[in-house]
């Protein structure tokens, strides 16, 4: 069973039926989708709250916490096609001049 996690959030609706713009955000007549307080200042949050052409209800946003394993997972392979080089890759032996192998002497 995985955990899920809680952000305090807004949904917010228009009295209009048109809708109406608050906080560079439009708003219908059917509950916007819930709205990360996070995401608003204070004053964005009062401005909505105190509007008489708005409805403002307390939500949250469930999500689900993310495993241990994904945490921090910084070995994962590029994708394919993706062309970039890996810092950590090994590169093939450079060759000797032409190719050939040379003998120390004793």
């Amino acid at each position: 069973m995985s955990k899920t996690t809680s952000v305090p959030a807004i949904q917010v609706r228009s009295f209009r039926d048109g809708g109406f713009r608050r906080c560079g955000r439009r708003f219908g007549p059917a509950w916007s989708e819930p709205i990360a307080r996070a995401d608003l200042t204070a004053e964005e949050i009062a401005a909505l709250e105190s509007d008489p052409n708005l409805a403002v209800r307390d939500a949250a946003i469930e999500s689900a916490a993310p495993k241990a394993s994904d945490a921090g997972d910084e070995t994962k392979q590029p994708d394919a096609g993706d062309e970039t080089k890996q810092p950590d890759a090994k590169q093939p032996p450079a060759k000797g001049a032409g190719g050939k192998k040379t003998e120390a002497k004793s």
